[in-house]
């Protein structure tokens, strides 16, 4: 069966569930938005600041949800950070639990960060497995996206352009397709992911299979992710680790992470790596000040060792 066989039959599968038209009446309207306002000091391998030192506005988003009725609802979000302004994410979803559809531009559904509001993220930034691996925007994509959700297990399918989502017409007639299953077991969840296309930019074949790890016990939170794959023929890979406390009630999270990238795994002494140490203060429920120093061992940047950052957001 083709791709777009496999869009179609998704569609009709949806459709036959239950009527999907329903009266034109705007029912609910939201609005959120989220502000991230960032100071980043890199630190030389002399311990001193570099000249790349800067004030951001690293995100400035705002969302808008409509709902139509208690199956049918929109979603558009715009980010103006860092002086560009461009859409985020806009799709019409359909539900009929445990059964949703997502037809636009979505976030891929590819592990535990990447279908993640950077809100949500508990460092300053995703990993750079993540960042590097699903680069230029890949972690959105316009698609059609379909979720099966219930308490203890859940898994996600998608068929995508699978180009840079600043190109309108798809270069390339090969869709993207992209998977994840996940399972819950007690306080632990475990989930694997698949993604295959062709990066139009390059034409080269991409393949990513990853596995994400979610364990919680008392005050303790951890993360990890493990990612391979290729571009063309060259092998890639990357992951993390993120331990993270929190006591209940507490306004504070102290968190540690170790992350590494391999852009060619056949390369010698090419990985990238970054320990990284910081805490959340959490001042209400929509306001978080977070500081964070990382430790970077970068080849291809071989002065810079560290990174001081500390981070303003409020969510609302």
């Amino acid at each position: 069966m083709s791709q777009l066989r496999l869009c179609a039959w998704c569609a009709v599968g949806l459709m036959a569930g239950g009527p999907i038209l329903a009266a034109p009446v705007m029912s609910q309207l939201q609005t959120s938005f989220i502000v991230q306002s960032r100071l980043i000091l890199p630190v030389s391998d002399e311990g001193n600041t570099t000249n790349n030192s800067s004030f951001d506005v690293r995100r400035s988003n705002v969302t808008f949800k409509a709902r139509v009725d208690p199956r049918v609802s929109a979603l558009v979000t715009i980010n103006m950070g860092s002086g560009n302004s461009f859409l985020n994410e806009a799709y019409a979803q359909y539900q009929q639990l445990p059964w949703q559809a997502r037809l636009g531009l979505v976030r891929i559904p590819f592990g535990y960060e990447m279908p993640l509001s950077s809100a949500k993220v508990i460092p300053l930034e995703r990993s750079r497995a993540i960042t590097s691996l699903f680069s230029s925007k890949r972690d959105y994509d316009r698609g059609l996206f379909v979720y099966h959700l219930k308490d203890n297990s859940d898994f996600a399918v998608a068929v995508t352009n699978g180009g840079n989502v600043d190109t309108i017409v798809d270069p390339d007639t090969d869709k993207a397709v992209v998977a994840h299953i996940g399972r819950r077991i007690g306080t632990a969840y475990l989930g694997a992911s698949y993604y295959t296309g062709t990066y139009a930019v390059t034409g080269k074949k991409m393949d990513r299979i990853g596995v994400d790890l979610q364990y919680s016990r008392g005050a303790v939170l951890l993360l990890a992710e493990a990612i391979t794959g290729h571009d063309g023929d060259t092998g890639t890979d990357g992951g993390y680790g993120l331990l993270a406390y929190q006591r209940p009630g507490s306004a504070m999270q102290y968190y540690g992470r170790y992350d590494v990238y391999d852009q060619n795994c056949d390369a010698v002494g090419d990985s990238y790596r970054r320990v990284s140490v910081g805490a959340n203060r959490y001042v209400n429920a929509n306001t978080k000040l977070t500081v964070e120093y990382d430790f970077v061992h970068d080849p291809k940047t071989p002065m810079l060792v560290g990174q001081f950052g500390m981070q303003w957001q409020i969510a609302y």
